[in-house]
């Protein structure tokens, strides 16, 4: 936003900037070779902030102040709407704009258009003031609206804001119309008149250029809309109220997770109205990239993790096979060794099979032909070897 360490107004300044002064900063202000001198700034009353400049009914607001515009064509068809009632004790809520020809208004500044209450010193040569009665403020709609599109599209950070908006209803019913409040039924504005009013003021053809707006706006909280006079307030500060007032609608906005840059702008706004956007804060658009980047990074330590573990579960499984062949390898081998020998090995009987001893038996053994079977018929053969009586 503009603002001037040492203001001064000279005489190209008009009698109504004098005026402006004065009231700004009283009677200490000195009028010396044409040149108006002013004592330290003072803020304005509200009702001199609040004032509206007389032939200015043409001219389009915009919320984001005359400092912020680029495009001669908007500057000489816009006043400022700016939530900045005041700057330095100077009254720029209102204020025609005034293209500086091309060049900085003033050395060290960047602004190419400035509200005509800040000029300072001698006008610039091609400078032009925003006006209805010269029909310089008479620019078609559309070109107006256009001009606000490339300032947006231009400025750097601008991200479109995927935002819903719901009708606020306090205070009657809703065909009688609501405006907007902040705390409470009458809280309709700021009452510091040198601090940031609850809103930014601008020209809109419909409720949905209104929101719009409003999308491009990174603080925006919600909107009230008058369509008889194309009067759009986008509201920074939160909407706990609304006033049944007629002919006025109040909305909440609420944000939703989707973000859209400016270069995708033309590819988002519906046909039926051009999109209206300003100057916005960055946003979190590269928020989103992270997240995409972590869900993948997440989706490939899972399926790296399902490889490992199927990969470890498969090679267990050979270890156990080939350990299982490598026992029944051993227990063929030890078979055919007591084979080859010729031996009964009573003292390692075979699982899951009976000993028959002759006399009994136990679990766990098989039928031996070795020395326990011939053991088991010594009874029956002693009477026939003399044994016995």
């Amino acid at each position: 936003m503009w603002r001037s360490a040492a203001p001064k107004l000279g005489k190209v300044a008009s009698a109504r900037h004098l005026a402006l002064a004065t009231a700004a900063w009283g009677v200490a202000a000195v009028q010396e070779n044409g040149t108006l001198t002013p004592a330290p700034s003072v803020p304005l009353p509200l009702a001199v902030v609040e004032d509206v400049v007389a032939d200015t009914d043409c001219l389009g607001w915009f919320g984001d102040g005359c400092g912020s515009i680029n495009s001669r064509d908007l500057c000489v068809s816009s006043r400022d709407g700016s939530a900045w009632g005041q700057l330095q004790g100077r009254k720029v809520f209102g204020e025609p704009c005034l293209w500086c020809g091309g060049k900085s208004c003033e050395p060290g500044n960047a602004e190419l258009c400035i509200p005509v209450s800040l000029v300072v010193g001698n006008l610039s040569s091609g400078s032009e003031e925003a006006n209805c009665s010269s029909g310089q403020g008479s620019v078609s709609w559309i070109s107006w609206e256009d001009g606000i599109q490339k300032e947006v599209s231009n400025s750097a950070g601008a991200v479109r804001r995927n935002v819903s908006f719901e009708p606020k209803l306090m205070d009657g019913p809703a065909s009688v119309g609501q405006a907007c409040r902040h705390v409470s039924v009458a809280d309709g504005r700021t009452q510091d008149a040198a601090g940031k009013n609850y809103y930014s003021t601008w020209t809109a053809q419909s409720l949905e250029e209104c929101f719009e707006l409003c999308r491009w706006r990174f603080d925006c909280t919600g909107v009230e809309f008058m369509p008889a006079n194309s009067y759009c307030e986008i509201w920074n500060a939160g909407i706990g109220w609304s006033q049944a007032v007629a002919n006025y609608s109040c909305y909440t906005a609420r944000r939703l997770e989707e973000v859209i840059s400016a270069s995708e702008m033309a590819a988002v706004v519906p046909e039926a109205t051009s999109a209206t956007p300003q100057n916005a804060s960055k946003s979190t658009a590269q928020g989103d990239w992270v997240w995409v980047a972590g869900a993948g990074a997440l989706c490939v330590l899972a399926a790296l993790a399902l490889f490992l573990f199927l990969y470890s579960r498969s090679s267990n499984k050979k270890k156990l096979v080939k350990r299982a062949i490598d026992m029944r390898l051993k227990k063929a081998s030890d078979a055919a060794a007591v084979e080859s020998a010729g031996s009964g090995d009573e003292t390692a009987p075979l699982v899951n099979s009976r000993f028959n001893s002759g006399v009994g038996g136990f679990p766990g053994a098989v039928p031996q032909q070795g020395f326990f079977q011939q053991m088991s018929l010594l009874p029956a053969l002693m009477p026939n070897m003399g044994f016995g009586g």
